[in-house]
């Protein structure tokens, strides 16, 4: 072949490849607003043909590509025993705080509930020894526990004259009272421990013979081993006290309350309960001494 030859076929193969090439063929929109719509279209058609993919005609590849394109995987056993073995060592946890709070709040409770006979029991002799009318007048008697006149079987410390009777307007009695603290056996069975302290309560001051017993018997506090009165004179207590040799009532009086407590639960346990309280009345008198001495 020769270069003429050649060169013919040279150019013949550039003008096929020419012919054969396609074209590109810039034709501008007739508007800005057309162009930018076309463009948007195109870009719009591209991402849906890459998320929805090509129409498979096989169904495995089909599966393959829907779990791969839209569908989340699930959890493996081993993961979910570790997320159940988590929660349940949480919920372990928490009910047992739960449960300890519970016990917290019952044992409160129950010696809230202990405490509340006592309480009652120390306002009613709180109210009592407050209001101690003065000795030795037409219906009060003595404070004196060294003798004491008529006692009521059982009674621990002396007759207390106070005024803090209520008036009902149906008894023919005043609001002055003679109150005596009882110490009885319990009479419901020998499982009860301790005695029971009972307030007796009597409105006819009268003399009467022979000496009637209380009008009205009140319990106040079970498991009662023993009850003292001390007596404050200003410098020091003293176990006992009568307005016949003293005159006066003392400054204050201590109730000491002695509880029965069982043996095997008594480490760590109080049994006594004190109450002071002060007396604000006090006797004068303008009598002289036959030197005149005041």
């Amino acid at each position: 072949m020769n270069v003429a030859n050649l060169r013919l076929t040279i150019d013949d193969l550039l003008s096929a490849r020419e012919a054969a090439a396609p074209r590109l063929v810039l034709t501008p929109p007739r508007s800005a607003r057309a162009w930018l719509s076309d463009i948007a279209n195109r870009v719009l058609g591209a991402a849906t043909h890459r998320v929805s993919g090509p129409p498979c005609g096989h169904r495995k590849s089909c599966i393959a590509n829907r779990k791969s394109v839209g569908q989340p995987s699930g959890f493996t056993l081993l993961e979910v025993l570790v997320a159940i073995s988590i929660f349940a060592v949480l919920l372990s946890a928490i009910g047992g705080l739960f449960y300890s709070a519970l016990r917290l709040r019952n044992k409160t409770t129950s010696a809230l509930e202990a405490d509340v006979p006592t309480e009652d029991a120390l306002d009613a002799i709180r109210h009592d020894l407050a209001n101690l009318a003065p000795p030795n007048g037409l219906f009060f008697g003595p404070l004196q526990n060294t003798t004491i006149t008529n006692p009521v079987p059982g009674q621990v410390g002396p007759d207390f004259y106070t005024t803090a009777g209520e008036l009902d307007g149906m008894t023919p009695w005043g609001n002055v009272e003679k109150i005596d603290y009882v110490l009885s056996t319990p009479t419901n069975g020998p499982t009860r421990k301790g005695k029971d302290l009972y307030r007796a309560i009597t409105r006819n001051l009268l003399p009467v013979n022979p000496p009637i017993p209380p009008d009205e018997t009140q319990l106040l506090l079970t498991g009662v081993q023993n009850l003292t009165f001390s007596y404050y004179d200003g410098t020091q207590w003293d176990p006992n006290w009568d307005t016949t040799q003293v005159t006066n009532l003392p400054t204050a009086i201590k109730v000491d309350i002695q509880m029965y407590v069982d043996n095997a639960l008594a480490f760590g346990q109080s049994s006594s309960t004190e109450l002071i309280v002060p007396i604000d009345i006090q006797v004068t008198t303008n009598l002289t001494t036959p030197g005149g001495a005041l």
